[in-house]
């Protein structure tokens, strides 16, 4: 597939791969391709090792054409007002991927200050917890029945169990993938965002990884800094069972009130 990718503003092309050698840092990225709906994200490389960055672009749902990122006269096909609606959409899109890229290295740089500043002083942090269950008078090998059970806690007992996290553990490492934003319909300054998380961690007690969903419910308000108001994780796989696309947490599951 023959692609536009822009980095930074300065365009290449490619067929399905591009390589680049970028500096340490943040970089914005735009994915362009015939057909195909375009693709839009930010990514802070925080050390000079390889990066791989996988797009995977669905087909349009309408025609689409390749234009090169230029100040060219478009042709105005909607109203002023839905096109100044979509710009701002797509902005603050690609500012909830910087912020989710610097969510994410929070983390792994046990910036605690950050993490109790992006989140809401009322907000909601579910965890999810896989239990073994075994039911009376049955064999201890066909009785055991994992159930998921579900913690909740405010932000300060949330803060609090990862300040004593970073604490046990001299390394931490986070990845997140498959990565969709949902604009809540109605209240125009949230947005829902779902990924998929890889966690991994090693200290004085040893080695720790898991790996599930996060469901993360953000307010955008021009001027003002991102703030989280839910915050969910459950893991991907409960016992042989693999959690489904409406299992997962969405933004339809917390009402804003």
């Amino acid at each position: 597939m023959n692609a536009i990718v822009v980095v930074d503003s300065k365009t290449y092309t490619g067929n399905g791969r591009v390589e680049l050698t970028l500096p340490v840092g943040p970089h914005d990225y735009q994915i362009v391709a015939t057909g195909y709906d375009s693709a839009e994200g930010s990514v802070k490389l925080t050390a000079s090792q390889p990066r791989i960055i996988t797009e995977n672009l669905a087909a349009a749902t309408q025609p689409t054409t390749v234009q090169q990122p230029a100040s060219q006269p478009v042709k105005q096909q909607e109203p002023v007002e839905q096109n100044t609606q979509d710009a701002i959409d797509s902005q603050r899109r690609r500012g909830i991927l910087k912020y989710l890229e610097d969510f994410r290295s929070y983390f792994e740089e046990k910036n605690i200050k950050a993490l109790r500043d992006i989140f809401s002083d009322d907000a909601i942090l579910i965890t999810g917890i896989v239990l073994q269950r075994r039911s009376q008078g049955a064999d201890q090998e066909s009785s055991k029945k994992p159930e998921l059970k579900y913690s909740k806690n405010n932000k300060e007992q949330y803060i609090s169990r990862l300040e004593n996290t970073f604490r046990r553990n001299n390394s931490i490492t986070v990845e997140f993938d498959q990565i969709k934003i949902e604009r809540h319909p109605t209240e125009a300054n949230f947005y829902g965002v779902t990924f998929h998380q890889k966690w991994s961690s090693g200290g004085s007690l040893g080695n720790y990884s898991d790996s599930g969903y996060v469901f993360l419910l953000w307010e955008i308000v021009e001027g003002k800094p991102p703030v989280i108001h839910v915050r969910t994780w459950q893991p991907d796989m409960v016992g042989n069972h693999k959690l489904t696309e409406d299992e997962i947490f969405k933004m339809k599951d917390f009402p804003i009130q």
